[in-house]
């Protein structure tokens, strides 16, 4: 997510907004948000960029986030 985008989603909702955005989008977007999630040293963006991943409706991207984050996991 985008720095000033953050700021403009209610903390309640980003969640849901970010996994919708991930799900309705393509592979640079999921791309985008996997660079997030390896560059932040926040948890909690951490944890919500890892969930908003899981909801790509993209073949490829759920392939790479099935093997690679379980190995990163693990």
């Amino acid at each position: 997510i985008l720095p000033f985008m953050s700021r403009l989603i209610n903390t309640n909702y980003k969640k849901s907004v970010i996994c919708a955005a991930i799900a309705n989008s393509g592979d640079e977007e999921w791309d985008f948000a996997l660079e997030r999630y390896l560059s932040t040293d926040l948890s909690s963006e951490k944890e919500m960029l890892l969930y908003a991943l899981s909801c790509s409706s993209q073949p490829q991207a759920l392939n790479t986030y099935q093997t690679d984050f379980f190995v990163l996991l693990n």
